[in-house]
C-alpha cells in the first residue's frame, strides 16, 4: 500500500488525524487547480490501494503545523451515491473502513454554478464529515456582476465557507485556518443511506433556493452589458462544420509544434547525454565496464531523455486544452459522430487522454455509466498513439522526413495520430454494429459544460512537470534494465575492440538471425526485429535498442546523430538498403497499431472485467500492425 494512501489514524489530530486532507468536489469547479497550489511540485501520482484508479498525492505546506498535511486530490464527483468506478473511490476515501476518526474534507464548490454544486455540501453535511467549503471562480462570477454573501452561505451550510483565488496566497492561508479549526469527529465514518427520488428533489429545490438568496449582485465598474465569453465562443466552437475545423486545425497545429518546437532543445539534450557518455568512457578503465556505462546506461537513458521535450509539449497542449475548458466542449461536439460508431461523448476524453498514455485513459473510462460503451472504449483507446510512441515518430520521421522541411514532420505526425483515431473509429464501428440492437442502446449523454478559463501559466507548468516526472518514473527502469540486457546480448560472447566483428558474433546476432525470415515481408532484418521485440517491455525501447543491434557507439556526438547515420548506412544481406521510404513507413504503420505495453494489457484486463477484450487487442492488433505494415512495404517498395 502507498505510504501516501495509508488511512490508518495517526497520533496528530493537528495533521488531520493521519488521514489526509481530501479535496472533493464536482468536475470542472478547479479543484486540480486548487491541489496544484497547495502542494506544488511536492505532489506525485499515486494508486488507490485495492483499485486501479491514478490520484494526486502532496504535501501541504505553510498549514501552520511544522511538518504539513498530506492533501489528496479526489476524482470529481456530484453525489455521494457511486454511478462509477472514480465515485466509488472517493466515497471510500471519505469513509474508510476501520478507522475510528473522520477524514477532513476541502469542498471545491464553482461559484458560478452553484445552485447545481451545493446538492452535494447538503449530503456531505448529512453525513457529519467536518467540511471546509472553498469557493473557486470568483473572477468569473464578478465579471457576471455577481458575488455570493459567505456569511448567509455558511449560515445556511452550517459549515465554514472560504473563497479560494490560487493566485492569491493569503486566501489560501485563510483556507489552511479553516481546516485547522475544523473539529475533530472521532466516530467511526458509516457511507450515508442513498436518497430516494422525493429527498433527491427536494435537495436540488433547496438548492436553487439557497443559491438565489446567497447570490446578489455588486456594481460594475463598466455599464456597458456584454455577453459572457461562454455566449460568444461556443456558437461557433460548438457549430456542426467550424467545431470540427477549428478542433482539426488545433490538433494539427500541436502535433507540428511537438515536432518542430521541440527540435532543437532535443538537439540540446542529446548532445549533453552523449558528452556525458564520452566524458565517463574515458574516465574509466577501457574495457567492457567503460562500454556499458557509454554504450548501454547512458544511451539507454539517453533514449528517454532525449524525447522529454517533445512528450512536454504534448502534455502542456493536453493541460491547456483541459484548463481553458475547451476539452469539455471538444466532447460534446464528438458525441453526435461518436454515437454512429458505437461510442458516446464520454468516450472522447478516454480517447484524448490515450495521446498521453493508455493507462489512465483506460482508467478515464470509469466515468462512462453505460458497460458496453465503457468496454468498447477500453476496446480501442490503445490505438491512439501514446506518448512513448513518440519517440519511434521522431526518430523515424527524423530519417525520412528532409531536414530543410520540418513542416513536413509535423504534418506527416499528424497523420500517425489522426490515422490511429481513425482506424480506432473503424473498430468500434464495426465491433458496434456486430452487437443485437437492443444492446446497443444507451443512457442519454449529459455533460456539463464549464466556463472559459485562461489557464494560471503556474498551475500549468507545475502539471506538465508532475506528468512528465511520472513518465520518467515510468518509463526509465525498464527502459534500463532492457537496455542493460541487450547491450550484454550485442557485446559478448565476442572479444575484440571492433564493434561490428563483436555484433555479428553476439547472441543476439545468433537468436535474431535464427527469426531473420520474420521481419523480411517489412523490408527489416534481424537488428530491427530485435529492437522490435524488445520494445514489447516499452516502446520507448525501440530506439534504445536499434542503437545497440545497429553498434552505435559514437554518442559523443548524440544518439541521434549517431544512429540516424546508422540506419543510413545499413544494408540488408544482398547489399540493399535497409531503411528505405518503405520499411520506414511501414515501421510507422506498425507502431501505429501494435499494442506492446504489458501494463496496458494488464489493465485493460482489470477494467473491462474480460479477458477476451485484452487477449483480443494485444493478439489482434499486433498481428493486424504486421500485415498492415507488410502490405504498405510491399505497396511502397
Amino acid at each position: 500500500m502507498p505510504e501516501g494512501l495509508n488511512l490508518a489514524p495517526g497520533k496528530s489530530a493537528r495533521a488531520s488525524n493521519g488521514l489526509p486532507v481530501v479535496l472533493v468536489g464536482p468536475p470542472n469547479v478547479g479543484k486540480s487547480t486548487l491541489f496544484q497550489a497547495l502542494t506544488g511540485v511536492r505532489a506525485r501520482i499515486v494508486n488507490y490501494p485495492g483499485a486501479t484508479v491514478d490520484l494526486q498525492e502532496g504535501r501541504w505546506v505553510g498549514t501552520g503545523t511544522g511538518e504539513g498535511w498530506r492533501v489528496l486530490d479526489t476524482p470529481g464527483i456530484v453525489g455521494l451515491e457511486p454511478r462509477g468506478a472514480d465515485e466509488a473511490v472517493t466515497r471510500q476515501i471519505l469513509f474508510p473502513a476501520g478507522v475510528a476518526r473522520n477524514p477532513r474534507v476541502v469542498l471545491v464548490l464553482d461559484q458560478t454554478q452553484l445552485a447545481r454544486h451545493l446538492y452535494l455540501a447538503f449530503q456531505l453535511r448529512e453525513a457529519g464529515l467536518p467540511v471546509v467549503v472553498a469557493l473557486t471562480m470568483g473572477d468569473l462570477l464578478a465579471e457576471q456582476g455577481h458575488e455570493v454573501r459567505v456569511a448567509d452561505l455558511e449560515a445556511s451550510l452550517r459549515m465554514p465557507v472560504v473563497r479560494v483565488d490560487t493566485g492569491d496566497p493569503k486566501s489560501l492561508e485563510v483556507l489552511a485556518e479553516a481546516v485547522a479549526a475544523l473539529p475533530v469527529v472521532t466516530t467511526a465514518p458509516e457511507p450515508p443511506v442513498p436518497w430516494d427520488r422525493a429527498r433527491v428533489e427536494d435537495a436540488r429545490q433547496d438548492a436553487d433556493a439557497l443559491a438565489l438568496r446567497v447570490l446578489v449582485p455588486v456594481p460594475r465598474p463598466d455599464p456597458r452589458v456584454r455577453l459572457p465569453l461562454h455566449e460568444r465562443l461556443d456558437p461557433w466552437l460548438l457549430h456542426p462544420f467550424w467545431g470540427f475545423l477549428v478542433f482539426f486545425v488545433a490538433m494539427a497545429a500541436v502535433f507540428s509544434a511537438v515536432f518542430w518546437v521541440a527540435q532543437p532543445a532535443m538537439e540540446v539534450v542529446d548532445a549533453l547525454v552523449g558528452s556525458a557518455g564520452g566524458w565517463l568512457h574515458d574516465r574509466l578503465p577501457p574495457g567492457a565496464l567503460a562500454d556499458f556505462v557509454r554504450d548501454g546506461l547512458v544511451a539507454g537513458l539517453g533514449s528517454v531523455l532525449m524525447f522529454v521535450p517533445q512528450i512536454a509539449l504534448l502534455f502542456l497542449a493536453m493541460i491547456l486544452l483541459e484548463d481553458s475548458g475547451y476539452l469539455a466542449r471538444a466532447a460534446t461536439m464528438a458525441d453526435r459522430p461518436l454515437s454512429v460508431l458505437g461510442l458516446e461523448g464520454r468516450s472522447f476524453v478516454p480517447l484524448l487522454s490515450g495521446f498521453a498514455c493508455a493507462i489512465p485513459a483506460m482508467l478515464a473510462t470509469r466515468t462512462i455509466p453505460d458497460a458496453r460503451i465503457r468496454r468498447l472504449t477500453i476496446l480501442v483507446v490503445p490505438l491512439a498513439s501514446c506518448s512513448a510512441r513518440l519517440p519511434v515518430y521522431a526518430l523515424i520521421l527524423g530519417f525520412l522526413v528532409p531536414a530543410d522541411k520540418p513542416w513536413l514532420g509535423g504534418v506527416a505526425l499528424a497523420t500517425l495520430y489522426l490515422g490511429g483515431l481513425a482506424l480506432a473509429a473503424l473498430l468500434a464501428w464495426c465491433v458496434s454494429r456486430a452487437l443485437p440492437a437492443d444492446v446497443r442502446a444507451s443512457v442519454p449523454f449529459v455533460l456539463e459544460l464549464p466556463v472559459y478559463r485562461r489557464p494560471v501559466a503556474k498551475r500549468v507548468i507545475q502539471g506538465v512537470l508532475l506528468k512528465v516526472r511520472s513518465y520518467l518514473e515510468r518509463a526509465t527502469l525498464p527502459i534500463t534494465i532492457v537496455a542493460t540486457l541487450l547491450w550484454a546480448a550485442t557485446y559478448f560472447p565476442v572479444a575484440g575492440d571492433d564493434p561490428v566483428l563483436r555484433m555479428q558474433g553476439s547472441y543476439a546476432a545468433h537468436w535474431g538471425k535464427a527469426i531473420d525470415f520474420a521481419f523480411a515481408p517489412l523490408g527489416l532484418d534481424w537488428r530491427a526485429g530485435v529492437a522490435l521485440i524488445a520494445a514489447f517491455a516499452a516502446r520507448e525501447v525501440f530506439v534504445a535498442s536499434l542503437a545497440l543491434a545497429l553498434g552505435v557507439t559514437a554518442v559523443r556526438d548524440g544518439l541521434q546523430a549517431g544512429l540516424l547515420a546508422s540506419m543510413a548506412k545499413a544494408t540488408l544481406q544482398d547489399g540493399a538498403p535497409m531503411f528505405t521510404l518503405a520499411s520506414g513507413v511501414a515501421l510507422l504503420v506498425y507502431f501505429v497499431v501494435a499494442m506492446q505495453c504489458a501494463s496496458t494489457f494488464v489493465v485493460a484486463w482489470r477494467e473491462s472485467g474480460s479477458a477476451r477484450v485484452a487477449w483480443g487487442q494485444l493478439l489482434g492488433f499486433n498481428a493486424l500492425a504486421y500485415g498492415l505494415a507488410a502490405l504498405v512495404y510491399r505497396a511502397l517498395a
